[in-house]
């Protein structure tokens, strides 16, 4: 039974082989308008970027094409500052701008100090939230009124 199935399947190819050939022809041509119409899109898509690549190119070869410029000298570097470890020339550490000792002495700082306490200031903030609380609220009372006054007047 084996070989009379590959006969079969001989004649079957040999009888489709033209119907298969007229078939891709007539895909081919059918394909074909719609082919060129790609063909176009594409080629009008990368029409902008082809150029914009020739100029790249065209600047690029300008640019190799002109001299190197000169390297920039710099100015000689500043002189390094000196380790922590080491004092530094021309410091004294017993002539001070500041003396701190009378600072010291000058200022008192204690339960008497009421510029620090920050008393005054919670209070100032206290009233501020209430004050804006009451303004928000009776705004909104003031509209809840104004909105039932116009279907019962």
């Amino acid at each position: 039974m084996v070989p009379l199935d590959r006969a079969m399947r001989s004649m079957v190819e040999q009888a489709t082989a033209p119907l298969e050939r007229t078939m891709r022809s007539m895909v081919e041509q059918a394909m074909a308008p719609l082919d060129r119409t790609v063909r176009a899109a594409v080629e009008q898509a990368i029409a902008p970027l082809d150029g914009a690549m020739r100029d790249l190119q065209r600047r690029l070869e300008d640019v190799e094409r002109r001299p190197a410029i000169a390297p920039v000298i710099m100015a000689e570097a500043a002189p390094r500052a000196a380790p922590m470890g080491q004092p530094q020339p021309g410091y004294h550490p017993q002539a001070r701008a500041i003396d701190l000792a009378a600072i010291e002495r000058s200022v008192a700082l204690g339960p008497e100090m009421r510029a620090l306490d920050g008393r005054r200031r919670r209070t100032r903030l206290v009233v501020t939230v209430v004050l804006a609380c009451l303004v928000v609220f009776a705004g909104l009372f003031a509209a809840l009124a104004q909105s039932y006054s116009h279907t019962h007047g």
